[in-house]
């Protein structure tokens, strides 16, 4: 009889199992895909935040809506100068903009927060 090695017994054991789906999970590529599994739960949580925040928003009226509020103060604590540049660059689009810059850092930091969550 040929002896029969640990690591084979081991493959075989595997095989029984079914495919390793999760194996990139570990080692040194597993780290990579944990962050971005780390990351898109951070995103997926953002974004049912803002959803239930919305829907309890239409309750008390559109100016309580978590991004109007926070686009409201950041423009209050805005400087003039940089208020006036940002109506001169944007035109009567500036608002978007400002909603649009909001959005990507709400969701650049829910990422994060969800990559360190995994640590």
């Amino acid at each position: 009889m040929i002896p029969v090695n640990e690591q084979a017994a081991g493959q075989r054991q595997l095989n029984r199992r079914g495919p390793d789906r999760f194996r990139w999970l570990r080692g040194q590529r597993g780290q990579r895909g944990r962050r971005w599994l780390g990351a898109l739960a951070g995103l997926v949580s953002a974004a049912v935040l803002f959803a239930v925040a919305e829907v309890a928003a239409a309750f008390f009226g559109p100016g309580s809506s978590p991004l109007v509020s926070v686009g409201a103060a950041f423009v209050d604590f805005t400087p003039p100068w940089l208020k006036d540049f940002a109506i001169s660059v944007f035109g009567t689009a500036d608002k978007l903009v400002l909603f649009i810059a909001m959005a990507l850092v709400a969701a650049g930091l829910a990422a994060v927060a969800g990559v360190l969550a995994l640590r």
